[in-house]
């Protein structure tokens, strides 16, 4: 669970707003709402999808659920103690009927500030090139990702092909790729893979500091998403500087029979 002390505490005022509006819009709630502070649960109705998003920021849990569970939900809510709403043992335990599928709880980062963090290993070192890609590298784009797992290329945003994409190269082989795309607001959604190989040996964060840099040049906030159980990538978005805000765990209800 994050701390609560950490959760935007760092960005711009009108950063943590922005992401926070995001969020807002995620739960189907007011900003106004989402931001009172409550130290607890709200339990927000979702009229449009047969889902349950929980958010946890800090001390704070928004629940949105679907119109159709809250009263169920709210009502065995309010006979237990304080729990971490994020962990699937909690909704396995409590609320089996509802899992159709679970998500892996995930941890949301964001930056808008360049950070010392991203400058430390830009030198150059013998056999790493960083650059952009192109079009012309699409296919060379293509081989790399053959060589991970979906997941990995879903993380990574390389099962699109179709967004801003950073590549290290050691001794001539594509090693790492960042990418970024563009969410709602001023928001830059990043994704890193690195082959197995190639992990350990810190080009992945090469990789991020190439396409961080050309995010904050559009004057746009960086985000890194993460299973909260990844140590690799937690790591590697704390190196960076990027500051842990969100901590989310999403809930698909079973099909209808």
């Amino acid at each position: 669970m994050l701390d609560s002390s950490s959760c935007g505490k760092h960005l711009k005022s009108a950063s943590r707003e922005i992401v926070l509006s995001m969020w807002a819009g995620e739960l189907r709630m007011s900003l106004p709402e989402l931001l009172q502070p409550n130290h607890g649960v709200w339990l927000s109705p979702n009229r449009e999808f047969d889902e349950i998003v929980v958010i946890q920021m800090g001390s704070d849990v928004r629940i949105s659920v679907p119109v159709s569970r809250i009263r169920e939900i709210s009502a065995v809510m309010s006979s237990l103690p304080p729990s971490n709403y994020c962990d699937p043992e909690f909704w396995r335990t409590y609320f089996p009927g509802m899992i159709g599928s679970l998500a892996a709880p995930a941890r949301f980062y964001y930056l808008d500030t360049d950070s010392e963090a991203i400058h430390e290993k830009r030198a150059g070192a013998a056999g790493i090139k960083v650059r952009g890609l192109a079009a012309s590298d699409l296919k060379l784009c293509g081989e790399f990702a053959s060589a991970l797992t979906w997941k990995e290329c879903e993380a990574s945003g390389l099962d699109t092909m179709g967004r801003h994409m950073w590549g290290v190269f050691r001794d001539g082989v594509l090693a790492s790729i960042a990418t970024y795309d563009v969410w709602p607001g001023r928001i830059a959604h990043i994704g890193v893979a690195t082959r197995v190989q190639f992990r350990r040996q810190g080009l992945a964060r090469r990789a991020a500091s190439a396409a961080i840099h050309g995010i904050l040049r559009r004057r746009r906030i960086a985000q890194f998403r993460c299973e909260a159980d990844d140590v690799a990538g937690n790591a590697l978005a704390r190196a960076l500087g990027f500051i842990p805000m969100i901590e989310t765990l999403s809930i698909r209800l079973p099909l209808a029979k």
